[in-house]
């Protein structure tokens, strides 16, 4: 068998795995009829783009310091945008962008490893990063996570790439970190990387290189709007509401530390008057194995099973640590350091985060298993594989058609297995609105007036997002576990009037204290002491809303 016929299986490999990772993905999102957390926050902040007048009347609105989210950075939404509207249906079409991204990431993946290493090593880190289970999830959701894993990919290899060249590919990875910035409130940690690459190649002559400068103004003119804002407002330019919550330990304590000044004193002087010297080694220790294990399972190729997304994750980091080796004794020394110098950053960092309130998730990671995953692939091209090659050689010498050929039919077998599922309804009706959820929205949206908030828990799957008037995103989210006493001097200061409770919430049993004895066929009839103002049909009511007299 000729290269050239080795190489046209490969390709169809690669055309199997791009179409298995859509079905995985459009399956995922077959079971996910309607939006959850932080996608209600992206959906309502897409559409609220069009009320601000669009991308220009968003980028003046920062401007201007009226646009106060201080979550979620505004490049995601902007994008999302323009394939959302008002109607409950925008929800599909806004998973289908998603999706996209994800192929897009997949895409970018493989055009940088095919330039920067080679084709067959770009084609298995191709199908590396298909076949992760994390990867089908989150193209299935509404989040930034999948943009800025891409933005973090380019940037770094932009680092690597504009060391000899001269300021306007330094211009150009200080352009990708300020994307990056746009998409997530930690993108600015990129710079860490781009220094100590930097400073590694070019030693003290880093100081009068004119590329460092031209990548601090590209980062600036890309990024000035929301740097702008957050001085503004303020007064810090990397201002992000959650840099200070890795100090607390709870997520349910989040919410009355945000109505209180102590607030803006997060922070490691904060942890250390509340805490031990202990307790800080205890919490660093305890981050420090959170990550490990996100990395692993992160890193888990072909399997949703959890045991086997560990050990295939624990051998996707061993080959990479073996690729990276590699790759140094290659010659490419400052492309490891931009490597690792971003995992080894923002892992510190995640130590903090996964150890206290925002705790462990897999998003937080994934981009930096991403960085990894080309080099498990140069070692399964450079180091498993000739050793399969020599063990068959003898005796099987058509060893690397026969294998190409099980994979090639074992993906079309998957492919027909997840199609089945995929390919059941247009992913565009990919949605689906509970009778009982749009007459509570229908009710909200007559009661409320323009700027009115309700109060629910914090852990509730509720929204308006099938019905996103007067406003289009009217909750406040809050912990309801709290005494009584402090939940209602907290909604009298919000000036909240109307509290949304779901039976179904999985966190009822923290504020059944507070309903009222009485109660009829619906449900109980007051809580705090505010009667009860709405209950959806038929008896017994799921969602139901009290007032305040």
């Amino acid at each position: 068998m000729t290269a050239g016929g080795i190489s046209r299986r490969a390709g169809l490999i690669l055309a199997l795995v791009i179409l298995v990772f859509s079905a995985e993905a459009l399956k995922v999102s077959a079971t996910r009829l309607y939006p959850n957390y932080d996608e209600i926050d992206y959906l309502a902040l897409g559409r609220q783009v069009a009320r601000n007048g669009g991308v220009v009347g968003t980028v003046r609105c920062y401007l201007e310091g009226r646009c106060l989210e201080d979550n979620r950075p505004p490049l995601y939404q902007l994008l999302l945008s323009p394939v959302l509207d008002e109607s409950p249906a925008a929800f599909a079409r806004a998973k289908l962008f998603s999706l996209a991204i994800g192929l897009g990431l997949i895409a970018l993946i493989w055009a940088i490893t095919r330039r920067v290493i080679s084709a067959p090593v770009a084609c298995m880190a191709a199908v590396l990063v298909a076949l992760m289970p994390v990867m089908a999830d989150y193209a299935a959701r509404l989040m930034h996570d999948v943009l800025f894993a891409g933005l973090t990919f380019a940037a770094v290899y932009a680092i690597v790439a504009c060391q000899e060249r001269g300021p306007l590919a330094w211009s150009g990875a200080g352009a990708l970190i300020g994307l990056a910035f746009l998409t997530k409130g930690s993108g600015h940690l990129l710079w860490l990387p781009l220094l100590v690459t930097s400073l590694y190649r070019h030693r003290q002559a880093l100081p009068r290189r004119l590329g460092l400068y031209s990548a601090l103004v590209a980062f600036t003119a890309v990024a000035f709007f929301l740097l702008w804002r957050n001085w503004v407002v303020w007064r810090a330019p990397f201002h992000n509401i959650n840099a200070g919550e890795v100090w607390i330990d709870r997520w349910s304590e989040v919410w009355e530390m945000r109505l209180s000044p102590e607030h803006a004193q997060l922070g490691l002087g904060w942890y250390l008057r509340h805490h031990s010297l202990l307790d800080l080694a205890l919490k660093v220790g305890k981050g420090v194995g959170q990550v490990v294990g996100l990395f692993t399972y992160t890193a888990g190729v072909g399997f949703w099973n959890p045991v086997a997304r560990v050990v295939t994750g624990l051998g996707t980091l061993v080959l990479a640590a073996l690729g990276l080796r590699r790759r140094w004794r290659g010659g490419r020394p400052v492309e490891v350091v931009a490597v690792l110098s971003t995992v080894s950053a923002y892992a510190l960092a995640l130590t903090l985060g996964t150890s206290g309130a925002p705790g462990p998730q897999v998003r937080y990671v994934l981009p930096y298993v991403l960085l990894l995953v080309p080099y498990a692939a140069l070692e399964l091209c450079a180091g498993v594989w000739p050793r399969i090659e020599a063990r068959f050689a003898s005796s099987q010498p058509r060893a690397n058609v026969a294998l190409l050929t099980a994979s090639a039919a074992l993906l079309s077998v998957r492919l027909a297995l997840g199609a089945s599922v995929a390919l059941r309804a247009d992913p565009r009706t990919l949605y689906a609105v509970e009778p009982r959820w749009h007459e509570t929205s229908a009710w909200l949206s007559r009661a409320l007036a323009p700027g009115e908030r309700f109060a629910l828990p914090y852990m509730s799957r509720y929204s308006t997002w099938d019905l996103p008037r007067p406003d289009l995103d009217a909750r406040w989210p809050f912990a309801f576990g709290v005494p009584a006493p402090r939940l209602a001097g907290y909604l009298e200061k919000q000036g909240i009037r109307k509290v949304l409770l779901d039976t179904a919430d999985v966190g009822w049993a923290e504020y059944a204290d507070k309903l009222g004895r009485r109660s009829d066929a619906n449900g109980p009839l007051t809580f705090l002491d505010w009667p009860r103002c709405f209950a959806d049909g038929p008896a017994p009511s799921r969602f139901m809303i009290f007032c305040r007299r």
